[in-house]
């Protein structure tokens, strides 16, 4: 999956660490000496982080540009004498980044709709560093949240949070996430990749929370072109290529199935497990 094993990973953070470049005020969370991996995204790696001092500034303050903020100084992001957990999403591990602009209109969509609505994810801060390698990484500071779902590596899956296996849990679910959803819509921004594994419980608000935008688009005509989607999660009009542009539309239908898998033992339409079939796609497949 990667190009560095984990220890290359743990050199080049720790590396980053001594030189100054991680976000100042936070420091690698280590047991034993080693950073604490939270887990794993497409093209990220996450790692969590404590705090070094305390300050003014909430952890509420939210992020403007990567590394730039002018009511909030970057050196004091996030502090809060609780000691609350933080996380470091570092995308880069993989040689694959995006590029800087994309990246910091990223940071700034998401602080944005986060404003808005208490569903969506808080960024702290996000920057752009270069290793001693001299390739890019780029960083998003966030606080840690629950994942909703986990995975391990045999794909067998489970829900973390026991209240999204009733019918009155998902209800709380589906009117939050539908309203971080909906907020992003009017602001005419596609999320593009709503599904489970992007989903968070927020223990300190008690609120689920909609994460990683990083592919949302904003959308001057509320359409989009680039064809992106997880298998499953997808609309049919995007899987089957059916349409030369798609609209907010997409992402109600990934909600949908994303309320589908809740109601369904984590069971894909048509699949007898959290593994996509083709056949949900058929014109004749009839939804249970």
């Amino acid at each position: 999956m990667a190009d560095f094993d984990e220890n290359r990973r743990e050199e080049l953070l720790t590396d980053l660490e001594r030189s100054g470049q991680l976000f100042p005020g936070y420091k690698l969370h280590r047991i034993d000496g080693r950073p604490v991996l939270l887990g794993y995204g497409g093209f990220s790696t996450i790692y969590e982080m404590r705090e070094t001092n305390g300050s003014d500034r909430g952890a509420d303050c939210p992020v403007e540009a990567p590394g730039v903020d002018a009511d909030c100084p970057a050196e004091t992001v996030g502090a809060d004498e609780s000691g609350r957990a933080y996380a470091v999403k570092v995308i880069g591990m993989e040689r694959h980044v995006v590029s800087a602009e994309r990246f910091r209109d990223t940071c700034r969509l998401q602080g944005k709709l986060a404003e808005q609505s208490p569903y969506v994810m808080r960024l702290l801060d996000s920057r752009e560093v270069e290793t001693g390698d001299g390739f890019p990484l780029q960083l998003i500071l966030m606080e840690k949240l629950t994942p909703v779902l986990e995975k391990d590596k045999f794909r067998n899956t489970k829900l973390l949070k026991e209240e999204l296996q009733e019918e009155s849990g998902v209800l709380q679910f589906a009117l939050q996430i539908g309203q971080a959803i909906q907020t992003a819509h009017r602001n005419r921004v596609l999320h593009r990749d709503i599904k489970l594994e992007n989903i968070f419980w927020n223990e300190k608000d008690q609120v689920y929370q909609l994460g990683d935008f990083g592919i949302a688009r904003f959308v001057e005509t509320g359409q989009a072109e680039t064809v992106v989607y997880t298998d499953g999660y997808g609309a049919p009009e995007i899987e089957r290529h059916l349409v030369d542009a798609y609209n907010a539309t997409a992402d109600i239908y990934s909600f949908g199935i994303t309320l589908y898998l809740l109601l369904n033992g984590l069971k894909f339409p048509g699949s007898d497990r959290y593994r996509a079939n083709a056949v949900q796609y058929d014109p004749e497949f009839v939804f249970p």
